[in-house]
């Protein structure tokens, strides 16, 4: 039985300095004595010691290690690695897939993307999107929820990263803020960790860097004009079109 999770859920559940450090034991062998069943994978990876892993194939976050941070239930880098593992089987993990984004800063890259590339961005988001909505579950359930905001936000903050920069682009970024908006005011997403009002920011500063490399991006931020958001992240946009 394959693993129910990819490299890239791996990647957003994690820290940055967990996942480097776990990508740096699966690259370096550190992984021993793997075995398999149909529902799980266990195996002894070193570092400072040996530790004594255990992943879950349907879902990593129900793992155990026997290290300090395993035993007060926190996702370490030993889970991490063999849950690498468990996903690539030791074939070679991309340097793209390696790389950790945790919040959306501009490519750079300026190009009119065309209307396939657009459909495709455009999907990614929306698949985002779906799961970014409001808690009703128990309060024992409450920090999972949070996590998966932060998943999801983190999932966001890579297809964000990876646009060129364009007007068409920028009113992508501006449609999608707009609905996380509208989670957050109607929909009733409990952001009270503050990912996703932290996530929106982030975005917006991205959009001003978009205005600063190419002009006709502000063009997207016409329509904030006549929008008024929860918390004023509209802002800083609207300056551009002053």
């Amino acid at each position: 039985m394959q693993t129910h999770y990819t490299l890239q859920d791996i990647k957003h559940s994690s820290d940055k300095k967990s996942f480097e450090k776990a990508i740096q034991l699966y690259e370096s062998w550190k992984i021993l004595q793997p075995k398999e069943t149909e529902r799980h994978i266990e195996a002894v990876v070193a570092w400072t010691q040996n530790y004594d892993v255990f992943v879950d194939k349907k879902d990593f976050m129900h793992s155990d290690c026997n290290c300090y941070l395993g035993q007060q239930g926190v996702l370490c880098k030993h889970i991490i690695a063999l849950a690498l593992f468990g996903v690539k089987k030791w074939v070679d993990i991309p340097e793209t897939d390696q790389v950790f984004i945790d919040k959306p800063v501009s490519s750079g890259v300026l190009w009119d993307i065309d209307i396939e590339q657009f459909r495709q961005f455009k999907i990614e988001i929306s698949q985002a999107l779906r799961y970014i909505k409001a808690y009703h579950g128990p309060s024992k359930k409450w920090f999972e929820y949070q996590d998966s905001l932060s998943r999801w936000c983190m999932m966001l903050a890579e297809i964000f990263s990876a646009l060129p920069v364009g007007e068409s682009t920028a009113q992508l970024v501006v449609s999608t803020l707009l609905k996380l908006d509208t989670k957050l005011s109607i929909w009733w997403v409990d952001d009270s960790d503050g990912v996703l009002g932290n996530f929106i920011e982030e975005s917006v500063q991205m959009l001003c860097e978009y205005a600063e490399q190419d002009h006709q991006c502000t063009q997207a931020f016409r329509i904030l004009h006549t929008k008024e958001t929860c918390f004023g992240w509209e802002e800083p946009l609207l300056k551009y079109g002053r």
